[in-house]
């Protein structure tokens, strides 16, 4: 909202108006989940929200959230062409190259968020957005090979080229400077200048890619397979934190804190050189037979190394690529028929790497490992009617990041406690 009720121009219309200019005096709240008993502490919200209503009323105060607003407009032209050799009944080859054309635009302001002497100025920034445009061809040839090698063993083999396209969150052209300056002898001082935001000059990432799969079938009701690849990589993502001196790593300058230029830090995502992505997995699906007719379990284990590496960030050090954990596994056990489908699921994904530090490590953000259960019901009440229901989350685990300090000794980041999800449902098939 543009205005503060704290301030000089503010102050005198909410006390003549009854209205409390800051939280003192309220009745307090700690949320149910809040773990930590003397932290997140808030003004109870059916006493604030009458108030906060109020007092946007006495102000005129308007919403400033479309100033966050970003656009993207993107255009893709694709075309294709692929062919088939069969050599007798065991080997299939197949090949094709696939050509994409996209014509991108992303739309966005810069905001800056000025605090001067503990007050809140009203937000500064562009009037108008300005606009970033790409247009860009990529060609993405692929080779794929199966050979049944016996009657129960299956090997395939692909060669190929692929993209993965930043994220709309990553890539937006919207930015925010938040600024504190304090007044020392009648002369204002910047004392802190950050700046967060997207980059929409971003590459997609793209790689070049190996896998080699073999797969055995002892029976209609048991798989198991083992692959191995490797992924060569170009413009791998790295989002980075660059603070003091290290701004100039990002093309930006150091603050200077007479003239209110500059920056103390930085927040964005880049493209880095190179890197490479390796890995083994193993699966294992099976359907019993028998008394347990119905039964089924599916195991599936990924076992990943991998690095990035950017002339902006600790020297073209090796990093580990972004939100890419080392180990991912997941077992699924349940019963299906005609009628009724039940299923327990496990997911494990270890750590992974969120944001570096231009130059120090023990300031890179991890995200810790997370397992998560998850049941599923289905129940076919008629040929077009089905019911579910859905618990997700069931072990209510938190999602937990951190810094990895200093000899082992990790700093608390952040956690997110999202709860357990319960959803229940008709599916009608017309």
């Amino acid at each position: 909202l543009n205005g503060n009720p704290t301030n000089s121009t503010n102050r005198p219309a909410v006390v003549a108006a009854g209205l409390p200019v800051n939280a003192a005096g309220l009745p307090l709240e700690r949320p149910a989940n809040a773990d930590f008993p003397n932290y997140f502490v808030f003004p109870d919200a059916e006493t604030f929200q009458p108030i906060l209503a109020r007092t946007i009323e006495v102000l005129g105060l308007r919403p400033t959230g479309t100033r966050r607003d970003f656009d993207f407009r993107e255009k893709t032209f694709a075309a294709f062409a692929q062919g088939q050799i069969d050599f007798g009944d065991s080997v299939t080859v197949i090949g094709g190259v696939r050509m994409e054309q996209t014509d991108y635009t992303a739309s966005g302001l810069v905001v800056e968020l000025v605090e001067r002497d503990g007050l809140d100025l009203p937000p500064l920034g562009q009037a108008a957005p300005t606009s970033f445009s790409r247009k860009r061809t990529d060609w993405f040839p692929s080779l794929h090979l199966r050979a049944d090698l016996t009657s129960a063993v299956v090997g395939r083999l692909s060669v190929s080229r692929a993209q993965v396209r930043p994220t709309f969150e990553d890539a937006r052209n919207f930015q925010t400077i938040d600024t504190v300056q304090v007044t020392q002898g009648g002369a204002t001082r910047t004392i802190l200048r950050e700046l967060d935001g997207g980059n929409p000059r971003l590459e997609p990432l793209l790689a070049d890619q190996v896998d080699a799969t073999l797969g055995w079938y002892p029976s209609p009701r048991t798989a198991l397979t083992a692959a191995a690849f490797y992924k060569d990589l170009k413009n791998p993502f790295i989002s980075a934190t660059f603070t003091g001196a290290d701004v100039a790593l990002a093309g930006l300058a150091p603050l200077d804190a007479v003239a209110g230029t500059g920056f103390t830090l930085a927040r964005t995502v880049g493209n880095g050189g190179s890197g490479n992505l390796y890995g083994v997995e193993l699966g294992l699906n099976h359907f019993f037979s028998g008394p347990l007719d119905g039964v089924f379990f599916n195991g599936n284990l990924t076992l990943i190394e991998g690095e990035a590496r950017s002339r902006f960030v600790r020297n073209n050090a090796a990093l580990r690529l972004e939100d890419q954990a080392r180990v991912n596994a997941n077992v699924s056990v349940g019963y299906e028929d005609d009628r009724v489908t039940l299923r327990a699921s496990a997911t494990y994904v270890g750590d992974r790497i969120e944001t570096v530090d231009a130059t120090n490590a023990e300031l890179d953000v991890i995200r810790a490992p997370l397992t998560t259960v998850d049941l599923n019901f289905r129940f076919n009440l008629a040929r077009q009617v089905q019911l579910y229901a859905d618990i997700t989350n069931l072990l209510d685990e938190l999602d937990y990041r951190y810094f990895r300090g200093i000899d082992g000794v990790a700093l608390v980041n952040r956690t997110s406690r999202f709860g357990r999800t319960f959803q229940v449902g008709v599916n009608v098939a017309f």
